[in-house]
């Protein structure tokens, strides 16, 4: 029995332990509430060992040691081997003949390591066989003794004098006595696991340490596949469950060990149970992984109780209800070849799909027939963007409807299913593609994106098509795309896509561009029974359906028998309208943006892929182009020049879009008489445009122009128009961020920034309702720096910029203003008046110069032409109540004689019933605004809105 001494002197609480045993000393020592240090000395005789012990003794005495009543063990005692034989017979009572002790088992290699590659974290023992001398309790009873020994020495090494209350940091490859745990055979190890994490639960032995180890081998033993039997497999569930000690296990570790037993054996009714309680308690399915998990155990337990694996998707979306209906239509044989590869498309990780994975999914696909996953992944893909059927609200969201969002197991199966249209070049899988990736980058209310894991794996589909369907969908969502890091992700995409083929992105977003079967220019004709439908492109970004019958009647809607007979065929052509709605703004405004990237086409290839596209040439034919300085304009089957004569340019000629900025104002003005004279609508201003030029202000500052600062802007509006306009801005607030509206020119190597302050409070969200413009610079990077590297950035002088680029950047700052100031919103009369009535009547922007012009041009050809006249800033007209000033910058109105302010807020959707008057080009929505109030004005007799009345009789 050893003697224990403890030494409390100040700062210093020690202890010293001494027994002699035969010829051998052992002293233990160390901090009290450490498992200290130990050391042996054997000497020649019992008499010279009992002479060394008093000896240390006496010494400890002076040193100040007291002795406490003796037989202290320092946390040094060592594993009863009665808990051990206990443990272990009650486990091989339990055991099945064919691994009962003395017996040879094989393992063979393990089935859910092939099925779960994913599982990188749970390792195949490489030991196949149980030797029939092997006894694991004898095995296990020496380690445990070693153990006793080995922990405290380990922790008193590695403690540095820290006071450790229960857990310990051990590298098991430090401990030499735990390494004939891992010498045992599968089987052995199976058995050692079972042991071990019942001695863990029992917590035995008391000494932390030791407990610490036991739970590091357990959790390495547990990482292994292990040929548990099914006894030893529901005592680790069982084990598992108890949310006390779930230390040894990883839910990934157990649910292997689930899947290999149930590889060769039924589950028994004790198993389900334990499986089901494992899933209540260790799998609570709060997070992502855990639901994968759950996920895999229904699916194996499915499996081997029913016979057939369960449908993983789950249900309340519109995607995933059809999908469970699809499914659950087909026959066993085909639905199994389909949950095969659903299960193989739920394990996909990363941005981008493994070899490996790409490898064996194509062996799944051809398995359910490469024409049968074309018809249903498109026909599912094609519900994404539709609204799911759950209710509620998203927990720990802002508001956020659970039917906006996908359930977190259904994105993981949708992502692999994207990643298996990698390669292919089906334009049914590109267009689906296409849908879904737009509808997960769509912003959802206090979420954000709705998927963008979902938008990333269809944009890197789209990218490895090389097809023009998938370049014309990678356009379309770029165009739609709200977020600068989700067109920064398509601007990627496109160039690899571009890489691929060769080609500029801007040649292969010519080429890409679908022509939906049309065979003439902006029309597509089908032929249903005796009905006709077509459908045409009216303007730069609407379409119609018409239905003809064979006598001549025509209508708008789908004709009841076509509905019944060709549903599927109506289906496809309203997709092919919806499709053409979206990809028109983003082409017109792509051709707009030549301007300033100052594009140019050789005539033959020009030709092809604008001239005569099907979709492309309904903006191409309405624009005036540049056919190596010869301007013309395509017109009635020929082009035709200033002069009115026809014209056939070389196959060779560059051709460039026309811009006024270059032109004799003559020149500029007949064009634009010859639009109102011919009724040529032209998708956006080109005759028209606004020109902007340096001022002698803007010589003088040099690098920085001042002519558009000092405007107060709505900052959500401004966001808005930036994005459309290829600008990046964020929305700035009081969470303390700052943003620059800025438009980058890598052609020109320059980048555009429009400085904004913040003039106002924020709102309820902490976002600042408006921001006040400042100054315009132009920047050049230096050599191979970022576009964001503000440190090697260099400010350009404004007389090196280009002209027409100087023009159109100005034009876009000058749209900013004229679209999103205050100055043109009646309700904000009583925010910042100052500012308000100034920008409301005061002097004309280019814009505002040029929309008089344009109204210059249109008002005399109008029946109210003789109400109207105009002076420096006004259309003004007669009614026959008052005379009102409409300003031409904000539409804005002032009635005579003694400038009373009339408020005429403009109702949602005004341009849908505004009258009908030909204006020579789209996208002026203040032209058409001020159009709407001189025609309501003229006739104020026939005004019946008594809020206007009111204001118009009340004289002040």
């Amino acid at each position: 029995m050893p003697r224990r001494f403890e030494c409390k002197d100040g700062n210093a609480f020690k202890f010293w332990e001494i027994e002699q045993s035969g010829n051998s000393v052992t002293t233990w020592w160390g901090r009290i509430g450490t498992s200290g240090q130990t050391k042996t000395k054997d000497f020649s005789s019992d008499a010279e060992a009992k002479s060394d012990y008093d000896k240390l003794v006496i010494e400890k005495t002076k040193k100040g040691y007291v002795e406490i009543g003796g037989n202290a063990s320092g946390g040094k005692a060592p594993v009863d081997s009665a808990i051990v034989k206990s443990v272990a017979v009650k486990s091989t009572d339990s055991q099945n003949e064919s691994i009962s002790q003395g017996a040879v088992a094989t393992v063979a290699k393990p089935k859910s390591a092939q099925a779960n590659p994913k599982s990188a974290d749970v390792k195949s023992s490489s030991v196949e066989t149980q030797p029939a001398s092997e006894d694991v309790e004898q095995e296990l009873n020496v380690v445990f003794q070693n153990l006793a020994i080995e922990a405290p020495e380990y922790v008193e090494k590695h403690a540095q004098g820290q006071y450790f209350s229960f857990h310990y940091n051990f590298n098991l490859s430090h401990l030499s006595s735990v390494a004939p745990i891992f010498k045992l055979s599968a089987v052995g190890q199976a058995k050692a696991l079972i042991i071990i994490i019942e001695m863990i639960k029992a917590n035995a032995p008391k000494d932390y340490a030791i407990l610490d180890v036991l739970e590091l081998v357990a959790t390495k033993l547990n990482k292994r596949i292990l040929p548990l039997n099914e006894v030893q497999l529901v005592t680790l569930l069982n084990c598992a469950s108890d949310r006390y000690m779930t230390t040894p296990f990883t839910g990934t570790s157990v649910v292997c060990q689930v899947e290999e037993f149930l590889a060769g054996h039924a589950a028994s009714e004790a198993l389900v149970t334990a499986v089901g309680k494992f899933k209540a308690e260790m799998l609570s399915g709060a997070t992502a992984e855990e639901k994968k998990l759950t996920h895999r155990l229904d699916a194996v337990m499915s499996k081997s109780t029913t016979g057939e694996a369960p449908i993983p998707i789950v249900a309340l979306e519109a995607w995933s209800d059809q999908a469970i209906a699809d499914l659950a239509s087909f026959d066993i044989e085909l639905r199994r070849k389909w949950l095969e590869l659903i299960e193989h498309c739920s394990r996909t990780t990363g941005t981008t799909p493994s070899a490996t994975w790409t490898k064996r999914v194509k062996e799944y696909v051809d398995a359910v027939g490469d024409d049968g996953f074309v018809e249903y992944f498109h026909k599912w893909f094609t519900l994404i963007p539709k609204k799911g059927s759950r209710t509620g609200e998203l927990p720990g969201g802002w508001g956020t409807d659970m039917a906006d969002v996908f359930h977190p197991q259904n994105v993981e199966i949708l992502k692999g299913l994207a990643y298996c249209c990698v390669g292919r070049t089906d334009e049914r899988l590109a267009s689906a593609l296409g849908d879904a990736a737009e509808a997960s980058f769509k912003k959802v209310t206090g979420f954000g994106p709705r998927c963008p894991k979902l938008g990333t794996a269809c944009v890197h589909a789209l990218s490895s098509m090389n097809t023009k369907e998938s370049v014309a969908q990678l356009t379309r969502v770029q165009a739609k795309a709200k977020h600068a890091s989700v067109k920064t992700q398509i601007d990627k995409a496109l160039n690899n896509a571009a890489t691929k083929s060769g080609m500029s992105v801007d040649d292969l977003q010519d080429i890409g561009v679908p022509d939906f079967g049309m065979q003439e220019v902006g029309k597509l004709t089908r032929t249903f029974g005796e009905w006709n439908v077509q459908l045409t492109i009216e303007e730069s970004d609407s379409t119609a359906l018409s239905w003809i019958s064979s006598s001549g009647k025509s209508q708008q809607t789908v004709p009841s028998e076509v509905k019944t007979a060709s549903a599927d065929a109506v289906k496809e052509l309203k997709k092919i309208e919806k499709d053409l709605q979206k990809l028109l703004p983003g082409l017109r405004h792509r051709i707009e943006r030549s301007y300033i990237e100052q594009r140019h086409w050789r005539f033959d290839q020009w030709r092809e892929r604008l001239l005569d596209h099907p979709v492309t040439a309904t903006i191409a034919r309405r624009l005036l182009w540049n056919f190596n300085g010869r301007a013309g304009i395509w017109f009635n089957g020929e082009f035709i020049d200033q002069s009115g004569a026809s014209f056939v340019p070389d196959e060779m000629a560059m051709v460039e879009l026309w811009h006024p900025i270059g032109a004799d104002p003559e020149v500029v003005l007949h064009w634009r008489r010859w639009l109102m004279q011919n009724k040529v609508v032209q998708p956006f201003k080109q005759c028209h445009r606004e020109i902007y030029v340096l001022t002698a202000a803007e010589i003088q500052t040099e690098t920085y122009s001042n002519r558009f600062a000092s405007h107060i802007l709505k900052q959500h509006q401004l966001q808005h128009l930036c994005m459309q306009r290829g600008w990046h801005y964020q929305l700035m607030g009081s969470f303390d961020f700052q943003s620059t509206p800025t438009l980058h020119l890598p052609k020109w190597d320059l980048t555009v920034e429009l400085y904004v302050e913040i003039p106002g409070n924020s709102d309820e969200a902490g976002v600042y309702s408006t921001v006040c413009s400042d100054q315009v610079r132009f920047t050049r990077c230096s050599k191979n720096a970022a576009p964001d590297d503000y440190a090697r950035r260099g400010v350009v002088q404004l007389t090196e910029i280009m002209p027409v680029v100087f023009s159109e950047v100005m034009r876009d700052v000058d749209l900013f203003i004229s679209v999103c100031s205050i100055g043109t919103d009646p309700n904000w009369t009583q925010g910042h008046r100052e500012y308000w009535h100034q920008y409301s009547f005061g002097d004309l922007s280019n814009s505002a110069q040029s929309r008089k012009q344009v109204l210059e041009e249109i008002i005399p050809y109008m029946r109210i032409a003789d109400r109207c006249t105009f002076d420096s800033k006004f259309l003004i007209v007669r009614g026959d109540l008052r005379t009102y000033k409409i300003h031409l910058g904000s539409g804005n109105i002032l009635m005579e004689p003694n400038d009373q302010y009339l408020c005429i807020v403009a109702a949602r959707g005004h341009s849908d019933s505004s009258p009908r008057v030909f204006l020579p080009f789209e996208g002026d929505n203040v032209l058409s605004i001020i159009l709407s109030k001189t025609i309501m004005l003229a006739e104020d007799t026939k005004i019946k809105d008594p809020s206007i009345l009111t204001q118009i009789h009340h004289k002040a």
